[in-house]
């Protein structure tokens, strides 16, 4: 079940991050041909390109949540026996997952308060701008509630998996 969840996520998160870097790369090839050649430069392109960074940024979170390849200080944690830093890695896991959990809420209600509002350019209603802010935490949440399970039953089957890599 767990590698069934894992490979969902990973095929949504390429799909989107190749979806959104292909939007980007045209957008600003389209962009610099209208500026620099037609000599009548665009402004939608220019807007695109701005959403589908950021919209990068957080799938690219996801995707680093996913393969724990976010900065971490792991220098006291690896001088810790292998069952305190599974014990430490699920508590700060928790400690994110309450964070972000609690940051969705706010964000699904201004995307509900800009919710009349478009963007200059595109015209796109602004909050399905804003939509990747919860969606990008409810995956990092979902990455960690897994990298959790495996630091828990680590600890349980005395640290086999700990640290939750694999």
């Amino acid at each position: 079940m767990r590698e069934r969840i894992e490979d969902i996520l990973y095929r949504i998160e390429t799909a989107l991050g190749v979806l959104f870097f292909t939007a980007l790369f045209f957008a600003v090839i389209l962009q610099v041909f209208y500026r620099y050649v037609l000599n009548d430069p665009l402004v939608w392109p220019f807007e695109l390109s701005i959403y589908c960074y950021v919209f990068i940024i957080y799938i690219g979170g996801a995707m680093a949540a996913r393969k724990q390849t976010h900065i971490a200080f792991n220098m006291l944690a690896g001088l810790m026996p292998a069952r305190a830093q599974a014990a430490l890695n699920a508590l700060l896991h928790i400690f994110l997952i309450v964070i972000f959990a609690l940051l969705i809420k706010p964000a699904i209600g201004y995307m509900d308060f800009v919710s009349g509002v478009r963007s200059s350019a595109l015209g796109i209603p602004w909050s399905w701008v804003i939509a990747i802010f919860p969606l990008g935490m409810g995956l990092i949440i979902v990455h960690l509630l897994l990298r959790t399970a495996d630091d828990v039953l680590g600890l349980v089957r005395g640290c086999s998996n700990a640290g939750g890599e694999g």
